[in-house]
């Protein structure tokens, strides 16, 4: 369902979901709380748009990523504040990191090489893609950029799952994350904000021709 569409009534859904009529009224209550749908008495009830923005403004954001369609644009700017973020955290990280979260990122590493390729389980490399890089961010030991990440986490991997359709990302990605795992493991903030940087670099690269592609293709 589409922003602006409207759902079937009370009674379709429940009958069609299986489920009793007290419990749909329950989690429709609780869709409308968290600002996905909207009730208009004596019409109906409709799906509402969930922008970027207001993922941010909501305390509700982890549930709300969830189920977030985002435009080309806000997808642009999505890749850009975590290019800002990511490649600052790393800077950070390099002087703060620990061995036992060295450890961790090792183990994450690990497991995307576990998983490389057609035969791998894709959506288990994307888990240890994105557990790697929360890794690092929390080794740079600022909570708001923390929560700010973990908010973003189910975003990145829908944008994750959308890349790794393009082949050799998978292997370009575990190679750029071998060369961040080296630059924190010398402790030179610069090597480690440059080889972030142009990781992510990479991956918005390979977004925008996807955006571009699909473009070409309504067209």
């Amino acid at each position: 369902l589409r922003p602006g569409d409207r759902l079937p009534t009370q009674k379709e859904l429940a009958r069609r979901l299986g489920i009793s009529m007290s419990s749909l009224r329950e989690g429709l209550q609780y869709a409308e709380g968290v600002g996905l749908i909207h009730s208009k008495h004596g019409v109906g009830t409709f799906v509402q748009k969930v922008s970027a923005e207001k993922l941010f403004e909501s305390r509700q954001a982890p549930i709300l990523s969830r189920f977030i369609m985002l435009e080309d644009e806000e997808w642009q700017d999505l890749l850009q504040m975590r290019s800002i973020l990511e490649t600052a955290a790393a800077a950070i990280s390099a002087r703060r990191i620990t061995p036992e979260d060295l450890a961790k990122l090792e183990e994450t590493l690990d497991l995307m090489k576990q998983n490389l390729g057609a035969l791998g389980d894709k959506e288990k490399f994307i888990e240890a893609d994105l557990e790697f890089h929360n890794i690092v961010i929390r080794s740079a030991g600022n909570r708001l950029l923390e929560q700010v990440y973990l908010n973003m986490r189910d975003l990145l991997w829908r944008h994750q799952m959308t890349n790794f359709q393009v082949r050799g990302v998978d292997r370009k990605a575990m190679e750029a994350h071998g060369r961040i795992l080296e630059a924190l493991k010398s402790g030179d903030p610069r090597r480690a904000r440059l080889a972030m940087e142009s990781h992510i670099r990479y991956t918005i690269a390979v977004a925008t021709r996807l955006m571009q592609a699909r473009k070409v293709k309504d067209a």
